[in-house]
């Protein structure tokens, strides 16, 4: 979980990703997408086993916000 918004852009390879109960979804190169505010991460991943991946991501948010919130900290009631 992040506490701002992340915009992902898949610059080589390709990456699976799935947040919470959505539905598994493989980015590829030139692909992008959006991560809303304390959306918790259930699957992200390189999809090949032997290519690397490389991404531009973009974390935009308060000026204390965490990159990285530990789920701990939230209630799944919210999620």
């Amino acid at each position: 979980m992040h506490e701002g918004f992340i915009y992902a852009y898949v610059l080589k390879g390709s990456v699976r990703s799935q947040l919470y109960n959505g539905e598994v979804r493989e980015y590829m190169e030139g692909d992008s997408w959006v991560e809303e505010p304390l959306v918790r991460h259930t699957l992200t991943e390189n999809a090949s086993d032997t290519a690397s991946v490389k991404l531009l991501v973009l974390f935009i948010g308060k000026e204390d916000a965490r990159l990285t919130v530990p789920k701990s900290d939230y209630s799944d009631a919210n999620f």
